[in-house]
């Protein structure tokens, strides 16, 4: 996806042997993972070079979580560990997953409206949009839409597991808009169908954006 570089999950909690750890997933675009880390905060001390290494990569990339405050949290929590740049880098970046979901709700309601002003100026028996899948009301998303996680998952990773899969359901229920939008020819002036819709994208970009503007000072 052209600009947009993805995601980073950070969780703490329990590893595999009940010691406190981090983690840290890497995710593209749509919350497919592609790099995933577990680190011990007792070992951190001695691990340091390793995290700074995993929080260069993910420079440019937005920090998600399902409450902005909570991906803040998890971050300043590093700060006796990680350079102050570093942690600014990604605090700049943060999206939550709700507001992921009402804009994908927003740009539904964009399309339905579409379609009633089309209809009322033709003769044509046209009906209203259908979706595949239901956008979750915002009581219920959070339930709807994590998925379980493997039997045995240490707790650290498993609510990073938890994340990641709720940032890929929630770009799935955008592309099962954008099928359901480009069925109807008159609704394909609001362009080609895209993976994400236009703020999440753009909160992508820009993150991305700041990472290479602060590679040319």
């Amino acid at each position: 996806m052209p600009g947009a570089r993805g995601h980073v999950v950070l969780s703490f909690g329990p590893d595999d042997a009940g010691e406190q750890a981090l983690a840290i997933w890497k995710l593209g675009p749509t919350g497919q993972a592609n790099g995933a880390w577990i680190l011990s905060l007792n070992d951190l001390p001695e691990s340091r070079d390793h995290l700074l290494r995993v929080f260069r990569l993910v420079q440019g990339w937005c920090l998600v979580d399902w409450r902005v405050e909570t991906a803040v949290s998890h971050l300043d929590q590093l700060r006796p560990w990680v350079p102050t740049g570093l942690v600014e880098g990604l605090r700049g970046h943060v999206v939550g997953i709700p507001a992921l979901i009402d804009e994908i709700r927003e740009q539904r309601q964009r399309y339905a409206e579409a379609v009633e002003e089309y209809r009322s100026g033709t003769r044509s028996k046209i009906l209203p949009l259908e979706w595949n899948v239901t956008v979750p009301e915002d009581e219920d998303a959070e339930r709807l839409l994590t998925p379980a996680v493997p039997d045995g998952a240490a707790p650290v990773a498993a609510q990073a597991l938890k994340v990641a899969g709720a940032v890929r359901r929630t770009a799935a229920l955008w592309q099962d808009t954008e099928q359901v939008r480009y069925r109807r020819s008159f609704l394909r002036t609001f362009g080609e169908p895209q993976l994400l819709p236009p703020q999440w994208l753009a909160s992508l970009r820009t993150a991305a954006a700041s990472m290479s503007e602060a590679g040319t000072k």
